[in-house]
């Protein structure tokens, strides 16, 4: 197995050099990776809208929503959602260590090495594991539960689900902070500098409208 650098030199990413993929199909599935991966960022931005209504009112929230339904605009964007997940999952997998013995020449080689690119592709690993279990029981829950209504968020929330949203939201928001970071520095979009900076205000801000509507949602059941 071998540590190979990057499109733009960024190192962390793991190839097995057995592999017969050439180098113009390592670009194109880096390309479909990238792009499927922005698609999935600017879904949550829209999934987050819709759920931050709920801070103005469960009323507003549910008038979105039932919109949104009444022109099958959600059930149509449910098959698109999961063949995206699918489809960034399958390309992700590729560079995934399964093997113990292949799993732990990468953590010496992080350790080794200690440079950040490398701990946040172990991160983007894990935190993406653990998204595709907890996405698919949120998917599941809530196509199985329609329509969306704010109460049924909160009866969730307030009940067996608090915990799994807990660490969802951390989770989700820091995979794609990691991804969106690596993204800028591999082809070249920001310097590391300042796409360190827009990431950290970014993850800030989400972060705390995240948490902003688990808490309403939180209040909501409670009343």
């Amino acid at each position: 197995m071998g540590i190979r650098q990057t499109v733009q030199g960024v190192p962390g990413e793991v190839v097995d050099p057995r592999s017969p993929a050439s180098p113009k199909l390592i670009v194109y599935s880096e390309l479909a990776l990238t792009v499927s991966g922005v698609l999935l960022s600017i879904f949550m931005v829209m999934h987050l809208s819709l759920l931050f209504t709920v801070v103005i009112s469960a009323e507003t929230m549910d008038e979105l929503a039932h919109f949104l339904e009444r022109y099958y605009l959600l059930q149509i964007g449910v098959a698109p959602v999961i063949f995206l997940l699918a489809f960034h999952t399958v390309l992700a997998s590729r560079r995934i260590p399964f093997s113990l013995a292949r799993q732990k020449v990468i953590f010496q080689h992080a350790r080794s090495v200690k440079h950040i690119d490398t701990w946040t592709w172990i991160i983007q690993i894990a935190t993406g594991a653990a998204i595709v279990v907890l996405a698919s029981i949120h998917i599941w829950v809530v196509v199985t539960d329609l329509p969306v209504e704010a109460s049924k968020s909160a009866a969730r929330v307030i009940g067996n689900y608090l915990w799994v949203y807990i660490p969802f939201v951390a989770i989700v928001e820091s995979h794609i902070a990691f991804g969106l970071f690596r993204v800028l520095i591999k082809w070249g979009v920001m310097s590391r500098k300042r796409a360190h900076i827009v990431l950290v205000v970014c993850s800030a801000g989400i972060l705390a409208i995240g948490y902003l509507i688990l808490a309403n949602f939180y209040w909501l059941g409670a009343d």
